[in-house]
């Protein structure tokens, strides 16, 4: 059995890889998304700020912690958005579209684990 500790330190490690570039996209297509939103409320914007934060620390400090918490993150986005009542049909495509290449970009280079333990991304392989 494993400790809390180890499940923690797994969480926090750090990955290593050139898959950086990906939390840029995700961040590139939060602040799209954003912008395209048409949200005027401080506190309606507050979700796509915390995305374009955890992209930016997720690009700077890469962890399987934070990972989990933006494919959620996209995901609840997507499903927010396309089951939305109040959207028209085309709006619906374009932020399916929108939003469906991060979650495919995410689950690409998904934390996988390595030989010795650590993690490194599938698409490195």
């Amino acid at each position: 059995m494993r400790s809390t500790a180890f499940w923690v330190r797994r969480l926090l490690q750090v990955r290593r890889g050139s898959t950086r570039g990906v939390y840029v996209l995700c961040g590139a297509v939060a602040l799209s998304a954003f912008v395209m939103s048409e949200e005027t409320s401080l506190r309606s914007m507050g979700p796509y700020y915390a995305v374009i934060a955890v992209c930016a620390i997720q690009a700077w400090r890469p962890t399987l912690l934070l990972w989990c918490l933006l494919m959620t993150a996209f995901l609840a986005m997507l499903v927010t958005i396309v089951s939305a009542g109040a959207a028209t049909t085309t709006d619906r495509l374009v932020f399916g579209v929108l939003l469906g290449v991060p979650i495919i970009a995410l689950w690409y280079f998904r934390p996988a684990p390595d030989a010795d333990g650590g993690l490194h991304s599938k698409g490195e392989r």
